[in-house]
């Protein structure tokens, strides 16, 4: 199996470590690159968590985190061409919006 790239992560405001978890993991895992774009509203817990990734002996890069307003990030990080595959936690309207944008 080949790793598919850049896998993008969109988290919610609950719960956001455990999402970030269920985000990274399995990207690392693959062998992929990632990017998570927080909640606007709870973006701290993600930081705190980026500082772990930090100590490890990950090469740089590889884990990365932005925040942002969705309507604004998300859509960016959807709709770019680099982006190979995207995991979405969220509203439905939030799907809709990751779905049209990268479509």
């Amino acid at each position: 199996r080949k790793p598919v790239g850049l896998a993008v992560g969109i988290c919610p405001w609950n719960f956001p470590c455990f999402v970030m978890a269920r985000k990274i993991a399995p990207a690392l895992l693959a062998g992929c690159t990632s990017v998570v774009k927080t909640s606007e509203f709870t973006p701290n817990t993600c930081f705190e968590m980026a500082k772990l990734f930090a100590t490890v002996d990950l090469p740089k890069g590889v884990v990365n985190i932005v925040t942002g307003k969705g309507e604004i990030v998300g859509a960016a990080l959807a709709a770019s061409p680099k982006v190979d595959i995207i995991s979405l936690t969220g509203s439905v309207r939030a799907g809709k919006s990751v779905y049209a944008s990268a479509a």
